[in-house]
C-alpha cells in the first residue's frame, strides 16, 4: 500500500492540480512540495521550463497556465498512493537508461524515484510520461515478494511526475554479472536457480491476475537484488494488462529478449511472451552476457529481427550449464507460443531442477551435445558457448493416419535437382504461419530465413493433385526468374512425410494486404513516399517476367501476393498459377480471384496474354489508393455468376477514392481498359509511374 503522511488529507480528495508555490523562488523548502530545479533561482517574472509548459513563478502564487490532463488516467489512485513532495528528500542521481533515477528517502525510508527528464525534446517527455503512467498503473495491482515495491507518487512542476518504489541495495542482475569477481562466485546450486526460481515467482503471480499483465521486458537489467541475493522484477513501463479486446502493441522491450511474435508487426501474443524473454535471462546467468553483443555490432537491426523471427539465432549457453536447466531454457525458447509451458509450470520444473542440483551430483552435469541441436542440423561452436537450436516439430498432418508423398509424381522437377535441391537435414522448420495457399513454415536453411510452402497431405486427393500442380508450377517459373522485386527462390526438396517443399526468401514487412488492412499503419501510407515506390515496384518485376523468352504471365496479381521488406521494398510473389505464353497451346482461363481478373481471364474458352497481369495492376493500384479489398459488397450481395457477367463486360469496375492524385487515376484507367489492345504494357506502365512519381514529389 503506498505511504501517507499526517497532512495528507488535505489532499486526498481532491482532483490532481498544480500545487500552490508558497515563497517560490524565495523559500526553496516551502510546504506545497514545490522547490525550483536544482541550480535555478528564478526572479519574480522569470520563465522557467516545466513538465511540458513555460511558466512563470511569481512569489505567492500558483504557477500559471498549468495543465494537470495529462494524468487523468492516475486519479483513481491518488487517495491510496499519492505522496506529498515534502515528504520526500532527493539524495543523488542513479545511473539508469530508463528515464531520471534518483536515490532519496521518504520520511526516513530509502526510496528510488524515477522522474522526467525535462531538458529532453517534447517527444520524448511525452514518451517517458506514458511509459511512467503505465508503469504507476501496472504496479498499484501487484503485490508480491519477488516484485520490487511500489509506495506512490506525486506530481511537481519542477518534476513532473515521480514515481517512487523500494531501493534495493543490490543493484541489478546485470551489474552482478558485469562484475567478473562477483559473477565468479554464483553457481547453479546456490544462488543462479534462487534468482530463476524468483522471477518465475513473480511472473507466474503476474499471469494468474485477471486480467492477465504482461511485463513484455523481461532481462537481466531489469531484475533487481537485495544484498542477500533475493531477486525481484521492475521496470512496468511497458507492461500491458492482456485483454481481447484490442490488438496487442508489437515492437517493444529490446530485441535480444524478445519472442519472435513480438517483433512480429501486428502479430498478437500472449503472456508466453514473458516466459520467451525469461529463457533468456536463464541464458545470461548461466554465461553472465548480454545475448548477441557479437551480432549486435556486425549485423544490421533488420538482418538481426529476421533471424530471430526465423528461429535461425538463439542466445547461447555454456558447456558447463547443467541438463536440467538446458531443458527448461529449450522449452522456454520455442519459437510456437503454444509449446512454451506456461509461467507456473515453469516454476515448478525450476524447483525441481533446485532439488537435482543441491542434492543429486549428477544433477549439475553439464548437457550432452546431442541434448542442445536438433536432429540432423549442423551447427559451429566456439570455445565457450552452445548454440541453442530449439526446433519446431511441425507435423505433415494432423489427425488419423500418417500420410506419406513419393517423387514419383514430381519426376517433371528431375532436371531442376542439380542446381536447386536443398538437402533436408539443412532444413530447420520453426513455426507454421497462416496462409491460404497450401501449408506454409517460417524456418532457416543454414541460418538463412526461409518461408517453406509445402503439401497439406491431410486433404483429400483431389486437393493434394491440384497442390502439387500448382506447387511445380511455381518451382518451374521461379528457376527462370532473378529480379530484385521477385522473391527470391532459394530450392525445393522432397520427403515422404512433408512431400515436395518450396523454399523462398523470408520477407518480414509480410503482404501489401497485411499492411493495408491495419488502419494504423495505412494511414502513414502515402502517394508521393510509399505507395508510388510499392508499384513502381511491382511494375518493375511485371515488365522483367513480360520481357523474358517466352513471356511469364503471373496471372494472380494482387495485394496478397505482395511482399514487404521492413523498409516496404515490395517483391511479387505467389507463382502458383504463372504460366508460359506460347501460342502452341491453349491458355487456361478462370485462374485467380475475380476481382482481380482481366475480362478475357474471366470468358471461357478466351486467349488471352500478359496484358491480364496489367489489368490486375490496375486493380492493385486501387488497393493501394483506397486500401479496401475490391468488391466486397458486390461479392456479399451477388451471386458469382451474375458478379462475373459485370465484370467480364466492364459494367462494374473498382473505385478509387475522391483524393487519388490524378495521375494515378490516368494510369489506373488505362490499366483496366475493356479491350487488352488498348492496355499500356508493363514496361509502359512503368514509365508511366516514374514519370507520375516525379509529378507527385515535386508538389507542394
Amino acid at each position: 500500500m503506498g505511504i501517507c503522511s499526517s497532512t495528507e488529507s488535505t489532499h486526498v480528495h481532491q482532483p490532481i492540480v498544480a500545487p500552490v508555490v508558497p515563497g517560490a523562488g524565495t523559500n526553496s523548502t516551502g510546504t506545497g512540495g514545490y522547490k525550483p530545479p536544482q541550480g535555478v533561482t528564478p526572479a519574480p517574472g522569470r520563465p522557467v521550463k516545466a513538465d511540458s509548459r513555460v511558466i512563470t513563478i511569481v512569489p505567492g502564487r500558483a504557477p500559471e497556465g498549468m495543465s494537470w490532463a495529462h494524468y487523468e488516467a492516475l486519479e483513481p489512485f491518488k487517495e491510496t498512493y499519492w505522496i506529498n513532495a515534502e515528504d520526500v528528500t532527493r539524495i543523488r542521481s542513479v545511473n539508469s537508461n530508463y528515464m531520471k533515477t534518483e536515490m532519496g528517502n521518504l520520511n526516513g525510508h530509502p526510496v528510488l524515484i524515477k522522474s522526467f527528464d525535462l531538458t529532453k525534446s517534447d517527444e520524448e517527455i511525452n514518451k517517458t510520461r506514458k511509459m511512467l503512467i503505465s508503469e504507476i498503473t501496472s504496479m498499484t495491482r501487484i503485490s508480491h515478494p519477488n516484485i520490487v515495491k511500489f509506495l506512490g507518487f506525486n506530481i511537481t512542476p519542477d518534476y513532473g511526475l515521480s514515481c517512487m518504489s523500494e531501493y534495493m541495495d543490490g543493484k541489478t542482475l546485470r551489474h552482478l554479472l558485469d562484475n567478473p569477481r562477483q559473477a565468479s562466485k554464483l553457481t547453479w546450486a546456490n544462488e543462479k536457480i534462487s534468482i530463476a526460481i524468483d522471477i518465475a515467482s513473480a511472473l507466474s503471480y503476474m499471469h494468474s491476475l485477471r486480467p492477465v499483465l504482461i511485463h513484455r521486458n523481461v532481462k537481466a537489467a531489469k531484475i533487481l537484488l537485495t544484498s542477500k541475493k533475493t531477486a525481484k522484477l521492475s521496470g512496468f513501463g511497458a507492461a500491458r494488462d492482456r485483454t481481447f479486446e484490442y490488438e496487442m502493441t508489437t515492437g517493444v522491450g529490446d530485441m535480444q529478449w524478445s519472442a519472435p511474435e513480438l517483433l512480429l508487426d501486428g502479430e498478437d501474443y500472449t503472456e508466453q511472451v514473458d516466459v520467451y524473454s525469461f529463457g533468456v535471462v536463464l541464458t545470461e546467468l548461466d554465461t553472465g552476457a548480454v545475448p548477441f553483443v557479437e551480432e549486435m555490432a556486425t549485423m544490421t537491426k533488420a538482418d538481426i529481427t529476421m533471424k530471430l523471427v526465423t528461429g535461425a539465432l538463439r542466445p547461447k549457453l555454456s558447456p558447463e550449464c547443467p541438463a536440467c536447466i538446458v531443458r527448461i531454457v529449450k522449452q522456454c525458447l520455442q519459437q510456437d507460443p503454444l509449446l512454451r509451458p506456461r509461467s507456473d509450470k515453469v516454476l515448478e520444473m525450476l524447483k525441481q531442477a533446485q532439488q537435482t542440483l543441491q542434492q543429486e551430483p549428477m544433477g549439475n552435469k553439464p548437457g550432452k551435445p546431442e541434448e542442445l541441436s536438433h536432429s540432423g542440423t549442423r551447427h559451429a561452436t566456439d570455445s565457450g558457448r552452445r548454440p541453442m537450436t530449439v526446433p519446431h516439430p511441425v507435423p505433415a498432418s494432423h489427425g488419423g493416419p500418417k500420410v506419406t508423398d513419393s517423387w514419383d509424381y514430381y519426376t517433371e522437377l528431375e532436371p531442376l535437382k542439380a542446381q536447386f535441391w536443398i538437402d533436408p537435414e539443412d532444413v530447420i522448420r520453426v513455426r507454421s504461419i497462416p496462409c491460404n495457399y497450401m501449408k506454409t513454415d517460417l524456418g532457416n536453411v543454414n541460418g538463412q530465413p526461409v518461408l517453406i510452402k509445402y503439401l497439406d497431405l491431410s486433404k483429400s486427393e483431389s486437393d493434394i493433385n491440384k497442390s502439387r500442380k500448382m506447387l511445380m508450377s511455381e518451382i518451374s517459373s521461379m528457376t527462370r526468374i532473378d529480379h530484385t522485386n521477385v522473391v527470391k527462390f532459394l530450392g525445393f526438396n522432397f520427403t515422404p512425410e512433408f512431400g515436395l517443399c518450396c523454399m523462398t526468401e523470408y520477407m518480414e514487412g509480410k503482404t501489401l494486404r497485411h499492411l493495408l488492412d491495419n488502419p494504423h499503419a495505412a494511414a502513414k501510407l502515402s502517394w508521393p513516399a510509399e505507395k508510388i515506390s510499392i508499384a513502381i515496384d511491382i511494375a518493375s518485376a511485371l515488365a522483367y517476367m513480360h520481357s523474358l523468352k517466352p513471356v511469364l504471365i503471373h496471372r494472380n496479381v494482387k495485394a496478397s501476393k505482395i511482399l514487404l521488406s521492413n523498409k516496404k521494398i515490395a517483391k511479387l510473389s505467389g507463382f502458383g498459377v504463372a504460366r508460359d505464353r506460347t501460342f502452341e497451346m491453349e491458355m487456361t482461363t478462370g485462374v485467380g480471384d475475380m476481382q482481380w481478373s482481366a475480362p478475357e481471364l474471366l470468358l471461357d474458352g478466351e486467349d488471352y496474354t500478359e496484358q491480364v497481369d496489367v489489368y490486375s495492376f490496375g486493380v492493385v493500384l486501387t488497393e493501394l489508393d483506397t486500401g479496401a479489398v475490391p468488391f466486397v459488397e458486390e461479392m456479399a450481395t451477388m451471386n458469382k455468376a451474375e458478379l462475373t457477367m459485370k465484370l467480364a463486360t466492364g459494367s462494374l469496375r473498382p473505385q478509387l477514392s475522391p483524393e487519388c492524385p490524378a495521375c494515378i487515376v490516368r494510369i489506373v484507367k488505362q490499366c483496366l481498359q475493356q479491350d487488352p489492345h488498348l492496355r499500356p504494357r508493363s514496361d509502359k506502365v512503368l514509365e508511366m509511374l516514374k514519370q507520375a512519381q516525379v509529378e507527385l514529389q515535386e508538389q507542394p
